[in-house]
């Protein structure tokens, strides 16, 4: 079994799809993806998790938990991918660098970088970012929490033509 968590209004195929609220046509089982309650009984016996822009939504206590969560539900062996976490330092090397902004016809500023340290929307308790990352933070965190990280890479999401984000692909110990 594989689960997609936060898969909101884009599920994928082969996995099941969780979210805290329904999106209906999208959402296979309404969940908290830290807790995942309803998997308790497959413990131990998921292939995959995988998340795409959630982990930064998380407090860092909240994500402590929920990654023990994760590798107690896990297989031996079992993947962990975490796709487009905001890369603070390669935030600052874009803002520093005055490299062109694909939101706007300037360079990416400080206006560009708000939105990568405080999400789509911060006064939102969902949407806010609850931290800073960058590459050697995520694989401190991961690594503390059993998990041997095989892949940290800076990617492009969506539109964007400056690759401020990570993708990580981690193994359970």
């Amino acid at each position: 079994m594989k689960l997609n968590l936060g898969c909101g209004d884009k599920p994928l195929g082969g996995y099941t799809n969780i979210d805290a609220q329904e999106f209906t046509g999208c959402v296979d089982i309404v969940d908290d993806c830290v807790d995942l309650k309803k998997f308790d009984h497959a413990e131990g016996e998921i292939e995959e998790i995988y998340m795409n822009a959630v982990y930064e939504h998380l407090w860092e206590d909240i994500r402590k938990y929920a990654l023990a969560r994760w590798h107690k539900l896990l297989m031996p062996e079992g993947i962990l991918r975490i796709d487009s976490i905001p890369d603070f330092d390669r935030i600052a090397k874009a803002v520093t660098n005055k490299e062109k902004s694909y939101v706007h016809s300037g360079v990416f500023g400080l206006r560009d970088a708000y939105g990568y340290i405080y999400g789509p929307d911060a006064k939102c308790e969902y949407l806010a970012h609850k931290d800073i990352f960058n590459a050697a933070k995520v694989e401190k965190e991961l690594t503390e929490a059993g998990f041997i990280v095989k892949s940290i890479t800076n990617v492009f999401w969506g539109n964007e033509t400056i690759d401020v984000n990570l993708n990580v692909v981690a193994i359970k110990k």
